[in-house]
């Protein structure tokens, strides 16, 4: 008897058997049937072992027994393994491929179709799902409301870059599934990795994006793994000019932004004021009025370092009657008291007031740009962008002696839009900024974590600036 033989016949009947168990187990617990690797193994060995001893027993010429114990093996080996491999490949093609596919799909076109609350809450567990749909309040409180420095959940996923150009982009996007990179299954769940390429109008890109699967109430619920404090995995990032342009706009926007808060922190209210203007009218206003100044500063007698900024516009003539709307922040600073994130909640009665009243003056209300890109908005036919950029909005008070002492720290979002230049990647657009908007409110102590509450008192400047912005 073939020695070879005997022992393929016993590992490929162990196999059976695990897998036999192993089904059986499945079936009574209601799960998938996953066989192990090592068993895949064990029946890769038997197999081999008894094709080895068929050739071993047919070339002995007679002298070797066991031809049909090695048969047996052979086959007892191969069936299993292949109606398991059979079973493996119609799980994967219809639950893996199908449902996860589908799921995908269904993602992508709502955030298409501008739906991204339900985007965003496929995002989140399916325990979890039902009560945040069916509660706006408790949406409200655990996806909207800020975490110390950290934006919301749901507002950081609004905010992502890939979201906003397919929202953005609309019924203009494709997406095309590239398959399944990888997927595994452990306790009723599905871990599956999805390939995914998204032609947005501002560039190609291919992500990988994480999935996972959960059966409750005999039927499988899916969800987005959405990274909160990680990045996507992008496989492949093709921008075109469109995409190259709107990076270079935002870094564009960054620095206009940046350079308006250093004018108001130095006291050019006025100029801060004329970049609120749209590009022409401002060159136009922004001569007359210096030209004014400059007059108005060689017939004044000079009083040393207070003849600043501020002393020559109290003795002058305002641009026009805009600025005094500027200056008390009326219209400039907005806020929604209804979406005002305050803590504690009585700041919402007040901080929004002191912030208009105390705009005028730099020392009172200080602005500090965060490290956060820039936000594109386009518009609708006349290449008009906005873009959105977080600002830190420090408040201080006079004390009983009357000194300056930090009151309060706001987060808000400073506002700007072009002059309707076609975004390229060589095109330089005119911006203007349109409004302050404060979204959150708080006492120093409850300041987000790494940031100065408020802002240093600014120095400001011997003389004033003749030079009207450009």
């Amino acid at each position: 008897m073939s020695g070879l033989a005997i022992t393929s016949l016993v590992l490929a009947v162990a196999y059976a058997l695990i897998l036999g168990v192993l089904a059986i187990a499945a079936l009574l617990n209601h799960d998938l049937l996953i066989a192990p690797v090592w068993t895949f193994i064990l029946a890769g060995i038997a197999v081999a072992l008894a094709v080895l001893a068929i050739v071993q027993i047919r070339s002995a010429e007679g002298t070797r027994a066991g031809l049909r114990v090695a048969y047996v093996a052979l086959w007892v080996g191969l069936l299993p393994s292949l109606g398991y491999g059979a079973y493996y490949i119609g799980t994967y093609l219809a639950v893996v491929r199908v449902q996860a596919e589908r799921f995908t799909a269904k993602w992508f076109d709502d955030i298409k179709e501008g739906k991204l609350k339900d985007a965003f809450l496929l995002t989140r567990s399916p325990k979890d799902r039902a009560g945040l749909a069916s509660d706006p309040v408790e949406f409200h409180a655990r996806c909207e409301v800020r975490d110390g420095d950290k934006k919301g959940v749901f507002t950081r996923f609004e905010e992502n870059d890939l979201v906003r150009a397919i929202r953005q982009g609309g019924p203009a996007v494709k997406v095309n599934s590239l398959g399944i990179q990888d997927w595994n299954y452990k306790q009723h769940v599905y871990e599956v990795q999805q390939s995914v390429r998204i032609e947005t109008p501002e560039g190609t890109y291919d992500i990988v994006l994480p999935l996972r699967g959960i059966k409750e109430k005999n039927r499988r619920q899916w969800q987005i793994i959405w990274p909160t404090d990680t990045r996507l995995k992008f496989t492949a990032m093709r921008p075109n000019a469109l995409g190259l342009g709107v990076k270079l706009w935002q870094q564009n926007a960054s620095g206009f932004a940046g350079d308006w808060i250093k004018r108001r922190q130095h006291g050019d209210l006025v100029g801060c004021y004329l970049l609120t203007m749209p590009p022409k009218a401002r060159h136009q206003l922004g001569a007359i009025y210096y030209g004014r100044l400059v007059a108005l500063a060689l017939t004044l007698p000079m009083a040393g370092p207070a003849s600043d900024m501020n002393m020559i516009v109290a003795h002058g003539i305002p641009p026009d009657k805009g600025f005094d709307a500027f200056l008390s922040g009326k219209k400039f600073v907005v806020c929604d008291v209804n979406k005002l994130q305050a803590d504690p909640p009585e700041l919402k009665n007040t901080v929004p007031g002191i912030i208009r009243n105390s705009f005028a003056s730099p020392d009172r209300v200080g602005l500090m740009p965060s490290t956060n890109p820039a936000r594109p908005e386009f518009g609708t036919g006349d290449n008009v962008v906005q873009m959105a950029l977080d600002v830190d909005l420090g408040v201080r008070l006079p004390d009983a002696t009357g000194v300056l002492k930090p009151k309060y720290h706001c987060a808000g979002v400073l506002k700007l839009e072009s002059d309707g230049v076609p975004i390229t990647p060589s095109s330089q657009p005119n911006w203007r900024v349109v409004e302050v908007e404060v979204i959150a409110a708080s006492e120093p102590g409850q300041g987000p974590k790494g940031r100065p509450h408020m802002m240093q008192m600014p120095a400001l400047p011997q003389s004033p600036t003749a030079e009207p912005p450009r």
